[in-house]
């Protein structure tokens, strides 16, 4: 029984890091659209953990990558974590998906 209890307490503290570092929020989650050629780099304190960021075309990333982290696609977006907690997602106007 102890130890599921130190077990709860630690994914409890785990989930709560994670929220505070990637921004946790109590609003609902957004979608941020970027320009094409543009970026757009966010505080850490104006992100929701499961905001989404998208092109123009509608390629898009669900949530918020973790600090020191970052996602992109094939077609031309890309979201990257600072280790401060800021986001900064651009678009590439060179990718196919500038295209669409």
């Amino acid at each position: 029984m102890k130890v599921l209890i130190v077990f709860l307490l630690i994914v409890e503290v785990v989930l709560l890091g994670s929220a505070a570092i990637r921004g946790g929020s109590d609003r609902d989650p957004r979608v941020w659209t970027i320009d094409w050629g543009k970026s757009l780099t966010l505080p850490r304190g104006r992100l929701h953990p499961d905001d989404t960021f998208r092109c123009k075309n509608g390629a898009g990333v669900n949530g918020v990558p973790m600090p020191g982290h970052g996602v992109g696609n094939s077609l031309g977006l890309s979201v990257s974590t600072a280790e401060d907690g800021s986001v900064t997602a651009s678009c590439d106007p060179n990718s196919k998906g500038a295209q669409y």
